[in-house]
């Protein structure tokens, strides 16, 4: 976790230093963009429980400073990720379909 929080720290410094009005940094999650889940890609966010979700997207909104839109790390959805998405007031979500053949 600490390449993460020096990773992340950067991050932080690079939403200040770009900081505009004109766009917004958006979420794609603080930590769950790697394997460890059983469904679709086999990213981790199958493996977690919703309050880790939670407090996942809850430290990605701190850094970004927003809560406006989410990316599901390799599309992978599922109703833990769903309510949590939800619970943290997220307004959209963007995920991809995979159909075992490439993403449409």
């Amino acid at each position: 976790m600490i390449q993460n929080d020096i990773a992340f720290s950067k991050a932080e410094d690079k939403i200040s230093q770009y900081a505009s009005e004109y766009f917004s940094f958006q979420s794609h999650s603080y930590d769950m963009h790697k394997a460890g889940g059983t469904i679709g890609h086999g990213g981790v966010i199958s493996a977690m429980s919703e309050q880790e979700i939670i407090d996942d997207l809850s430290k990605a909104q701190e850094i970004v400073q927003n809560s406006e839109a989410f990316a599901y790390p390799f599309g992978d959805v599922t109703d833990e990720g769903k309510a949590a998405v939800k619970e943290t007031d997220i307004l959209c979500f963007h995920n991809e379909l995979w159909q075992g053949k490439g993403w449409r």
